[in-house]
Parts: structure tokens; sequence; C-alpha cells
């Protein structure tokens, strides 16, 4: 009865605590046999005490009995008791890791069922030429920011290496014709591996925030807000010779979080005109101002007055300069809430 009681208690599906099974067989071993006993002495003595007399058993062999069977039903009582601990305890175990499942999943979980923001892995459509400078925009990102990334898969230098070996390979696969092709095709497979094992992990650290995606230098999937505010003026704009490669100049700005891309305006001679201006529907606009825009006074044909750089990168390079001739660049950026506003120019003389 004691059995049948305690199985009925103890109603609960074998999938949702598997520990019970254990624990109720458990309590089967160590209570039946004390039950056996209880049920001899019982048998014994209640229902045929003309058998003791019959057989002569001796008063001190029943006191033995009873003793024996006195232990069991004690023994039987610690086990259900001890069984009884288990229960309680395993039941607040399952209690409190079904809360922290929970906690975990609205935690960590519920921004990737709101929307699914990951690295996008449009970098291996580049052209070839942009390659490396999404690569080092890369590096700057995850390398530069410490104390978001702080395990990259790649060490750092390994990670310039392939940048480094990509331009050189590229570069004498160009001058040295199709017996340098493997080795710049090795270097591009490296270099494409090594943005995308960086990108697998950045997709560990967003939990649904495409600011790390971005600052990290890659493109967000998608945004996790139908309401994106529109990109502020952009900070930290650099414009730098390239101390090895005459007409050649580099352009960078900081990275803004929200940006999706960067767009450089370059100029020779003179910065770009307050008149043009870009306006609050993200329009490029030459405002009349009754004088002439000014910029550089024409020279030979065929020299670069301007550039437009609508690749997405922050790091612009340009090539094709005028040596000594003195370019000044602005920047804006441009998500999907709207058009920045113009930056500070920034300038140097090209070599």
């Amino acid at each position: 009865m004691l059995r049948s009681f305690v199985l009925r208690s103890l109603k609960t599906p074998s999938s949702a605590c598997p520990a019970l099974r254990t624990i109720v067989g458990a309590m089967q071993t160590a209570v039946c046999p004390a039950m056996s006993a209880v049920c001899t002495v019982n048998t014994t003595f209640c229902t045929s005490p003309s058998a003791v007399v019959a057989t002569h058993t001796p008063v001190s062999a029943i006191r033995t009995k009873v003793s024996a069977g006195s232990t069991a039903v004690a023994a039987m009582g610690t086990a259900v008791a001890a069984l009884l601990t288990k229960v309680r305890a395993s039941a607040t175990a399952f209690i409190r890791s079904h809360a922290t499942v929970h906690s975990f999943l609205s935690i960590h979980l519920n921004p990737f069922i709101m929307s699914v923001i990951k690295c996008l892995l449009t970098f291996k459509k580049l052209p070839i030429a942009d390659r490396p400078i999404f690569a080092t925009g890369v590096k700057d990102g995850v390398y530069g920011n410490p104390t978001v990334f702080v395990a990259p898969p790649i060490p750092q230098a390994d990670f310039e290496l392939f940048i480094t070996e990509y331009t050189e390979k590229r570069s004498l696969y160009e001058r040295g014709g199709e017996a340098q092709k493997p080795a710049w095709e090795a270097a591009n497979a490296n270099l494409i591996k090594a943005l995308v094992t960086t990108a697998e992990y950045v997709n560990t650290l967003v939990y649904g925030n495409e600011n790390i995606v971005i600052l990290a230098g890659y493109r967000p999937s998608k945004s996790n807000s139908s309401n994106v505010p529109k990109p502020t003026k952009l900070k930290g704009v650099t414009l730098k010779r390239d101390e090895e490669n005459s007409g050649k100049l580099i352009a960078e700005c900081k990275a803004q979080a929200g940006v999706n891309a960067y767009v450089a305006l370059l100029t020779e001679g003179a910065p770009l005109p307050p008149e043009i201006v870009i306006s609050e529907t993200g329009q490029l606009v030459i405002k009349e101002t009754g004088e002439p825009i000014k910029l550089a006074a024409p020279d030979a044909a065929g020299a670069i007055k301007g550039i437009f750089d609508f690749n997405q990168l922050r790091r612009k390079e340009f090539v094709g300069l005028t040596p000594l001739s003195t370019y000044y660049v602005v920047f804006f950026g441009i998500n999907a809430g709207g058009v920045g506003s113009l930056s500070d120019a920034a300038s140097v003389v090209c070599l």
C-alpha cells in the first residue's frame, strides 16, 4: 500500500525528470524487503498464531523477528524521507534550470528572433583592387577595438600578412603574367578565408546589434529597427600621401555606428565650395550665389580635377593625381535613414 501511495504521488513524466525513475527504483529496492519482513511477521503472529505454537517457536526467536521487523520499518521510513529530500532537490533544480534557460533565451536569443543581423559576405564580389582596402578596414575595426573584439580567431600579424601577400602577389601577377597567377590565386583564397573566419567570429558577438558589425568593418545583413536615424557629420577625416607611389593619396574617416556606406569627394586646388551642399532629402545640391563656383584653374588636358568615390568603404585610395598639387577631401555617410551632412575638409600636397 505504501509503495502504491508513493508511486501515485510521484506521477511525473519520465521525460521531464529522468532521475525520478532512478530514485523510485532505489526506493523500491530499499522498501520492498522491509515490507516483506513486516508482512512475514504479521502473517506469523496475526493470521496464523497456531503455527507458532505448533512449531514450538521460542519466545526469543519471536522477539528477534519483531525487532527485525521494527528495524525494517524504521529503515523504510528513513528511505522514504531520503527519497522525498531527493525529489524536492530535483524539483528545485529543475525549476532553477528552467528559469536560467528562459533568462538566457530572453537576453541572448530574442534579438536574433526579432531580427537576424550578421556580417554580409558580399566582400567576395568586390573588385580585385578593393579587396585589400576592405580587409584593411576590417583589420582596423577588429584589432583596433580590443575591448569589443577580445579574442579574434586570427592573430593580427597573420591577418596583416594576408593583406600584404595579396597586394604583392597581385602586383607580380599583373607584371609577370600567367606564371604568377597560381601564387596570386592562393593569396586571394587566403585573404577571403581570413575575412570569412573573422566575420563568423564577429557574428557571435552581435546579439542583434548591427553597430558591432559596422565597427568590425563589415556590412550588416539588415537593420533591427525600422526607424534608423540618418548619419551625423562624420569626424576624423584624414588625407595622406602614399610615400612610395607618386600621384596617390589615401583618405579615411572614423567609423560611425549605423553608417552602411561612406562617400568621399576629392577636389584639386581648392576645397569643395560652400555652394555645394547635401540637402535634407539627401541630394547633392549646387546652390546659386551669383558668383561662379571656383575650383582649380584648368591645366594639362586629362588632369584629374575631382573624384567622387561612392564605394562603401571608409578607406579611399585616389590614384593618377597631379604631383605637387593640393587636394581636399570631404566625407558623408549613408544608411537606411538617409544621407548625412558633409564633413570638414582635410587637405594635403600630393607627391
